[in-house]
């Protein structure tokens, strides 16, 4: 089988995008990008988590590079926000709380028990940036 001139430019193509990847792929092994947020586990941002995934809030935001970017994202917010914030918020969400103005608005979780808020929030403040692990917002 004879390949014509067009043909053996998409196969060259082809291989140096194959070789491209192959390299990248390498180079993000060997060194990955760093590590800037993490999660203070506990049973009870275990539950927020819970709750954070079945009532779709990665729909709208991003944690740890999973979710949407129509909201903000949330890693580190944690160390942004105190108890009192998170819990005000959530009842009663405000645009212009974020850096950017977003085409989406936040629905209130008063709805939701008061146990499950808290978790909620507890998932929340779990998110924060490395080294602010053990610190706490009044």
């Amino acid at each position: 089988m004879t390949l014509r001139a067009g043909e053996w430019i998409v196969v060259a193509g082809a291989l140096l995008i194959g070789a491209f990847a192959a390299l990248v792929g390498t180079l993000i092994y060997l060194k990955p990008p760093p590590v800037m947020y993490g999660y203070a586990e506990s049973a009870a941002a275990n539950h927020g988590e819970t709750i954070y995934k079945k009532e779709n809030c990665r729909d709208c935001h991003q944690v740890f590079g999973n979710g949407s970017t129509s909201g903000p994202r949330l890693d580190g917010i944690g160390a942004l926000r105190s108890v009192s914030w998170f819990k005000a918020y959530l009842i009663d969400p405000r645009p212009g709380v974020g850096e950017k103005t977003y085409r989406v608005t936040m629905p209130s979780y008063a709805r939701l028990n008061e146990e499950d808020r808290d978790a909620l929030v507890a998932y929340l403040l779990a998110l924060k940036p490395l080294g602010a692990q053990d610190s706490a917002i009044p």
